[in-house]
């Protein structure tokens, strides 16, 4: 009967549990870099909080995720909308060493976009481009 009874507290706590938890809205947002330059890119990039530069080859034809936001409390919708600068720096070169034209960490050369809204993912990405350099 003892057993019985913690089996029983037991249930009710994971099901408690999972209803708290099943509850909070949730999101995922990718950045990503798709290189449609033509040549391969190098990319600087550095988390706000972190003192290390991660350095990643890019080649052409090719899209690197190179941060994930994703946490409870909110969903990609609402994150999406709130989103007004990166969470990272960035800086672009091409083959030769060379810095692109562009702004790239002005928010505004971003897109953001859904690839599936079903599981709620989003996603804010950077073309670069031929002309870019």
């Amino acid at each position: 009967m003892k057993n019985l009874h913690l089996l029983q507290i037991r249930a009710l706590i994971a099901i408690a549990c999972i209803t708290f938890t099943a509850c909070d809205p949730t999101y995922n947002v990718e950045f990503q870099v798709q290189n449609s330059s033509r040549q391969q890119l190098t990319i600087h990039s550095r988390q706000v909080l972190r003192p290390t530069i991660d350095t990643n080859i890019i080649s052409p034809g090719t899209k690197l995720t190179l941060y994930v936001e994703w946490g409870i409390g909110s969903t990609t919708k609402s994150y999406m909308e709130r989103l007004q600068g990166l969470p990272f720096e960035i800086s672009i070169f091409n083959r030769e060493g060379q810095h692109t034209t562009r702004d790239v960490q002005n928010f505004s050369q971003w897109q953001k976009f859904y690839t599936d809204k079903r599981n709620d993912l989003g996603v804010v990405q950077l073309t670069m481009r031929p002309g870019d350099f």
